[in-house]
């Protein structure tokens, strides 16, 4: 089950509850986006109230039972280097909760040094084993994003100002070798059936022609298969990869 798509978006902010005291209207995509946004500080850090446009059901995801909100962020900025817990989450003003994963709309993950603006799948435990039962029933219901993840600069009007410079994204030094060949990354989420699953696949994958290298492992957040694309297709790849579970493409680019 793809965490992005859990259950039909089935419950319209309006019906769960205020987005927060100037909280980003789902239908206000003007330039003073920015300025309509309430800040808040929380153990010494800085977290900007940006609302959400959607909340799905709670059901089963690979992550356990998860609700995903729909997050549109229309801010000037990037992602700093570490991406995660990137978003938290407060019902009723209570404790922050933050999520167990944060996709892109169309795949692909908040990587280090990407842009801000973009549409997110940003996924909070819910049942049994989450902070909150079922988020639907939190009478104030609001999302934040923590400024101390991203490169900008809050001033005290509330504008928000990109800094001049920005790194470049790290890399990973095994894929160097498979750099500047034409090859391609495929990233994909797996949702095994079973861990005596996962040697058979990865032996089916590797054993594939055109299959340069794999990583496929059962508690793997992100698994990838480096191919050649004049050998073998994308299509190809993932109808083996996924051969012990449910497969979800969260990116494939080339290795530059």
């Amino acid at each position: 089950t793809d965490v992005d798509d859990v259950g039909d978006y089935i419950t319209d902010v309006d019906d769960v509850g205020d987005v927060g005291d100037g909280g980003v209207d789902v239908d206000d995509t003007s330039d003073d986006v920015v300025d309509s946004l309430d800040t808040v500080f929380v153990d010494g850090k800085l977290f900007l109230d940006v609302g959400f446009s959607s909340l799905g059901r709670c059901g089963n995801s690979v992550n356990g039972k998860v609700q995903t909100f729909m997050v549109d962020l229309e801010l000037d900025g990037f992602w700093g280097l570490d991406s995660k817990n990137i978003f938290a989450l407060s019902c009723g003003g209570g404790d922050f909760v933050y999520p167990v994963s944060v996709h892109r709309k169309g795949g692909g993950f908040a990587a280090p040094y990407s842009i801000l603006n973009g549409t997110y799948r940003v996924a909070f435990k819910c049942g049994r084993t989450g902070e909150i039962f079922d988020y639907s029933r939190c009478g104030n219901l609001s999302l934040y994003l923590d400024v101390s993840k991203t490169i900008v600069e809050p001033k005290v009007d509330g504008e928000v100002e990109v800094l001049d410079e920005v790194e470049t994204v790290y890399h990973n030094p095994y894929l160097d070798k498979f750099r500047g060949l034409g090859l391609r990354k495929a990233d994909l989420d797996i949702n095994w059936l079973c861990p005596s699953c996962v040697p058979a696949v990865n032996n089916l994958v590797i054993g594939t022609e055109g299959v340069k290298s794999r990583s496929l492992g059962y508690k793997q957040d992100v698994c990838y298969v480096i191919y050649d694309p004049n050998v073998v297709t994308l299509e190809r790849v993932m109808e083996v990869a996924g051969a012990g579970g449910d497969l979800i493409l969260i990116s494939d680019t080339e290795l530059t």
